[in-house]
């Protein structure tokens, strides 16, 4: 059980840091993020959560794994699991506002 649970926890880490990657290079490339001041703090935050989880994943995945009991594996699984989804949650919200966004720029312009 705990190994099973420490694998789910794993790979909640490693989507979450694959996310936070995703999330910084599209709001990079999607939008004017130096504009404004909640940008330029939004896209630090980003950055430092993705660093942190790069550093636990590298750790994680080339250092063996001390024995632990279920409850610690279950904690860990959930807060990996909890931070996955609210990444890629701010990932999609990211990219439909920007597509939006782009769409409403696109339709004023033509007009």
């Amino acid at each position: 059980m705990v190994n099973w649970l420490q694998g789910l926890g794993t790979f909640a880490l490693f989507l979450t840091t694959l996310g936070f990657f995703l999330f910084c290079a599209l709001f990079h490339v999607l939008a004017e993020w130096r504009a404004t001041e909640m940008g330029k703090h939004m896209m630090t935050f980003m950055v430092v959560c993705t660093v942190i989880l790069t550093y636990a994943s590298v750790v994680t995945a080339f250092t063996p794994t001390p024995p632990t009991t279920a409850f610690r594996a279950g904690v860990r699984m959930i807060m990996y699991s909890a931070l996955c989804v609210v990444v890629w949650w701010r990932v999609r919200l990211l990219a439909a506002y920007q597509i939006q966004e782009r769409r409403e720029r696109g339709i004023k312009e033509r007009v």
